[in-house]
């Protein structure tokens, strides 16, 4: 059960601290993150693969019981949910409410989590070698914890719906998915960029991405509205880009 409140508060530094070690067991940008792992994300991108397949772009509806029926065909309930309970265990562990969560994904959608502080283990490198960006020939350090691509949104909520299908009880996964929602959107309206991407690696005082300044209020603003969301098919059409 996701509490309302607790005595713990939100700063970014406890943002960089989450998003690095919800991030890191999964990320395979970085490292070999091990066969075990590697099947589970592969189950997952199946999920969303099943979900595109079953989701109707024309009437924004998913046929739940194709959906549901598909990925129960998988048998892969139990890698489902050790998946799904790792996720979970790094959230309660670190910020224990969901207002603490809901700071963290809005700073996440802005792109305003700068962690200078794991660069040897946030650096991009195949088989081992370090990469450097082809248009500012920067190295591939990703200080700033945002969403690598814009599929890896649609990946995860596709995840959660099969999760919240095959055990309707669930019930704290549709309170995240809104948060992931939430932080879409503001994704969409900001379109933060990493810390390579910037010249020099050098973020401006008044860039909206700086990490003293304020963010992107208008965009957090027009996002706070799916946070009423009732329905997972409100979060649906969200993320074929419809609101």
């Amino acid at each position: 059960m996701i509490k309302s409140k607790n005595n713990i508060k939100y700063t970014r530094e406890l943002g960089n601290k989450f998003w690095f070690e919800f991030d890191y067991p999964f990320n395979s940008t970085f490292r070999d993150i091990g066969q075990n792992m590697n099947n589970l994300i592969g189950i997952a991108f199946n999920i969303f693969n099943e979900y595109k397949k079953n989701y109707d772009k024309i009437n924004l509806k998913l046929d739940e019981a194709k959906f549901k029926k598909t990925v129960e065909e998988m048998h892969e309930n139990d890698n489902i949910f050790s998946l799904t309970n790792e996720q979970w265990k790094i959230m309660n562990d670190n910020l224990k409410d969901l207002e603490n969560l809901k700071n963290a994904f809005e700073d996440f959608g802005q792109g305003i989590l700068y962690d200078a502080d794991h660069d040897d283990l946030r650096t991009a490198r195949i088989e081992g070698i370090p990469q450097y960006d082809p248009v500012t020939g920067n190295l591939m350090l990703f200080r700033i914890h945002k969403m690598d691509t814009n599929t890896m949104w649609k990946w995860w909520h596709s995840f959660i719906r099969a999760v919240v299908l095959i055990k309707p009880e669930e019930k704290k996964w549709f309170e995240i998915d809104k948060l992931i929602a939430y932080a879409y959107i503001i994704d969409f309206y900001v379109k933060p960029k990493q810390y390579y991407q910037f010249p020099n690696g050098i973020i401006l005082e008044n860039d909206p991405q700086n990490p003293t300044g304020p963010g992107s209020p208008n965009a957090v603003n027009k996002a706070k509205f799916i946070l009423s969301a009732k329905e997972f098919d409100e979060l649906d059409k969200i993320f074929e880009n419809v609101w």
